[in-house]
């Protein structure tokens, strides 16, 4: 059913899928849920490298999980499910899943070709990002050096604040 691995890349890559339809701010938290939770053996190498990737919604996370589980389950790697009880204001449901980090990143990369890369740290997303931040935090801030005041803005160099 599975090809076989040909090769093996020379660091380990530890792949995530979540979904997109989520806040940035979310999705971040599920990354990063879903990266500790498929971790086997810690710590785990400085050189490991992160596939961070895209599913539509609920029901395409779904459905990948299922094909990355079986793929996994045949070669003893760790695949996990993360999914969120709390209601919808945190993703109700499956959210995001992950696979141990492994040096099969070619084959990995085969499996998973269909779903986009996620772009959680563009300009654009971090932006956003710190916005959800911002909404959430109360007080001061620190974000690339500038300290973000409690209205919101980064202070008196902030071009939204200009008159």
């Amino acid at each position: 059913m599975w090809e076989v691995e040909a090769t093996v890349s020379d660091v380990p890559y530890q792949y995530i899928v979540v979904r997109k339809d989520l806040d940035l701010l979310r999705q971040m938290i599920h990354v990063g849920h879903a990266a500790g939770e498929s971790v086997r053996v810690a710590p785990i190498p400085d050189t490991t490298r992160l596939v961070l990737l895209h599913a539509r919604d609920e029901q395409e996370l779904s459905e990948w999980f299922g094909k990355a589980k079986s793929w996994c389950d045949a070669r003893g790697l760790r695949c996990v499910m993360i999914t969120e009880p709390d209601g919808p204001d945190h993703g109700r449901g499956c959210v995001s899943f992950g696979i141990e980090p492994n040096t099969l990143h070619s084959a990995l990369r085969k499996l998973f070709h269909h779903l986009p890369k996620a772009d959680l740290f563009g300009t654009h997303v971090l932006g956003g990002l710190a916005q959800a931040y911002r909404e959430q935090c109360v007080g001061d801030v620190e974000s690339s050096g500038e300290e973000i005041e409690s209205d919101g803005t980064l202070g008196p160099e902030d071009p939204r604040n200009a008159p």
